[in-house]
């Protein structure tokens, strides 16, 4: 069986799949790299280890998105949108606990990986990728230890 699905399972041919690009995916294994993910029901792909941050059953199927397409075919794909996308959605998350916690968090930018792990599941990058949108927007105020909203932000 295992011989059948690796000739069904081949490199992705190229150009077939683009940098950012959402894809269904199904955990297949855990390697000394990551997990090894089924793309689209057709391709292996690797989510690296240090790009995870949750969780991930083995037989689960989710939304990723593509990170890169390998010269040799091969597909590099994170549970989260690349770059700056995906900050709008992460920004809200902290709002909306904010609110939930009357208006201040004890967390900011500097504040530990693991800490913003626990509280909203990311990696610290992201993390401060949405907060300095949201401090940028004027909607918190970052100070040491805390973030809080502003009152009335000046859109």
């Amino acid at each position: 069986m295992e011989q059948k699905t690796r000739q069904i399972l081949d490199e992705a041919p190229m150009g077939l799949f683009k940098a950012g690009q959402e894809v269904e995916i199904f955990i297949s294994a855990r390697t000394d790299l990551g997990f090894k993910v089924v793309v689209a029901g057709q391709f292996w792909a690797l989510v690296y280890a240090n790009e995870v941050f949750m969780d991930l059953p083995l037989g689960q199927t989710r939304t990723a998105y593509i990170r890169r397409q390998r010269e040799d075919g091969k597909l590099d794909v994170s549970l989260y949108p690349q770059g700056l996308e995906g900050r709008e959605e992460l920004a809200a998350q902290i709002i909306e606990a904010l609110r939930g916690a009357g208006g201040m968090l004890p967390i900011d930018d500097k504040s530990e990986a693991d800490l913003i792990y626990r509280m909203f599941g990311v990696s610290k990058k992201k993390f401060k990728i949405a907060l300095g949108f949201l401090y940028k927007q004027r909607r918190v105020l970052v100070q040491e230890g805390r973030t809080s909203l502003v009152a009335n932000p000046k859109s």
